[in-house]
């Protein structure tokens, strides 16, 4: 990977374009696979195509922003692919996003639809403002009757100011914040990461995070480090905010999945009901969302340092070395 280089001589083809390559080399060879199907670049293009003509067709028009709610798929680039040639704001969301998250991703944008898998469908339907768009699709069902429309017509070039697509940051330090692009940044950091890993035609790349949180589509990259103190904290606030938790401590233990997952450790409040679990988390997803601990253990004591604060290090090194001490479940 190139760390430093020469600059870039020119951004990457208009986003309505950006199959171009493909399409003129290799129209046939594979361009998208997945476990279930592949596409070649001409059906992606097609496919694409038809989808941008649906969206159109049912109203939206272009600087219009479409929220998604989709897991990593290949229908996934289709509609980020449909929404540039449509001239749409691609708005991707966080796959984990709770109601919450959702109403606040929705009001920051300004999204006049949302594009959601019928599996995220309770959250979906709890959501506020999801309830109020314009247009509301389900996938597949929604989304495959779309992909039988007439294909969008060739029409005036967008302006390349205008804005392209917004992404969401983790929300790790606070509420998650939308961060613009428009056709002509986005095209150059296409580029920037195309020159920076030297990619060639012989390139396969394989998305190992959530597609809704990368800023372009010929390489999917993974740009988070391990759980932050900050996290730790907008964590263990949610859980002392629950009458019966006197104290809480949390840290990152090592995943194979995610690289590194958080665990809290509570001590109960003398008297108090005690609650499960499960019911803490619960009640960490509806202050924090996605992030809250997917593991909550109990201490009869929570290890506090010298100076009474909470042993952060003791607790990690207890989670490392998987121990478990009288009182903990």
């Amino acid at each position: 990977m190139l760390i430093d280089g020469p600059p870039l001589e020119a951004p990457a083809p208009p986003l309505d374009d950006l199959l171009r390559i493909g399409l003129e080399a290799a129209p046939e060879a594979p361009a998208l696979v997945s476990a279930e199907r592949s596409m070649s670049w001409r059906e992606v293009e097609a496919e694409s195509e038809r989808l941008a003509g649906g969206y159109r067709a049912m109203g939206l028009e272009p600087g219009d922003r479409i929220a998604s709610l989709m897991p990593n798929r290949i229908a996934l680039v289709v509609h980020y692919l449909a929404c540039f040639k449509a001239g749409l704001v691609a708005t991707p969301l966080n796959y984990r996003y709770t109601h919450r998250e959702i109403d606040h991703a929705l009001e920051v944008s300004g999204a006049k639809a949302l594009l959601a898998h019928e599996e995220r469908g309770e959250d979906v339907g709890a959501s506020r403002l999801a309830a109020a768009l314009p247009t509301s699709l389900t996938y597949p069902h929604d989304f495959e009757r779309l992909l039988e429309s007439e294909p969008l017509a060739a029409g005036a070039q967008p302006d390349v100011s205008e804005p392209a697509a917004i992404f969401f940051t983790s929300g790790s330090t606070g509420p998650a914040k939308g961060v613009t692009h428009t056709r002509t940044s986005l095209r150059w950091m296409i580029a920037s990461a195309a020159a920076a890993f030297e990619l060639d035609a012989d390139d396969v790349f394989l998305p190992g995070s959530s597609m809704s949180h990368v800023d372009c589509l010929r390489v999917c990259r993974c740009g988070s480090d391990k759980v932050s103190t900050e996290l730790l904290h907008e964590v263990e606030g949610a859980l002392v905010d629950h009458p019966a938790v006197d104290l809480a401590g949390a840290v990152g233990v090592h995943d194979e999945v995610h690289g590194e997952n958080v665990r809290a450790y509570v001590t109960l409040r003398e008297g108090a009901e005690r609650p499960s679990a499960a019911d803490l988390i619960v009640h960490c997803r509806e202050r924090i969302g996605y992030k809250a601990p997917e593991e909550i253990l109990f201490l009869d004591e929570m290890p506090l340092n010298p100076t009474g604060k909470i042993d952060r290090t003791g607790l990690k090194r207890m989670a490392e070395d998987h121990l478990h001490p009288h009182g903990l479940e």
